[in-house]
């Protein structure tokens, strides 16, 4: 997922979670779904709704298609590590 989103969007969409495991307790176990947990689920669809809003907009881009800024190049998130060496910014 990280090649195509870019790690915050990831890490808040993760949120959403907790609303599939009610609603699997909900479908296979009957557990009710209580008035505080449907606002809560509503209040996590909204942020995620706006993230996924403001990275379109944005145009943010996952590491791996990230360009260096001091170079103006392309680089990749692992590059040098394929070949065993370690690169540290200076």
């Amino acid at each position: 997922a990280l090649r195509q989103l870019s790690p915050g969007f990831v890490a808040l969409a993760i949120l959403g979670e907790p609303i599939g495991s009610a609603l699997l307790a909900w479908a296979i176990y009957g557990e009710r779904i209580g008035i505080w947990q449907t606002i809560g689920f509503v209040f996590l669809v909204a942020g995620i709704a706006v993230a996924a809003r403001a990275e379109a907009q944005t145009g943010v881009t996952a590491p791996d298609e990230r360009t260096d800024e001091r170079t103006d190049e392309r680089t990749s998130h692992h590059s040098g590590l394929e070949q065993g060496r370690r690169e540290y910014p200076d």
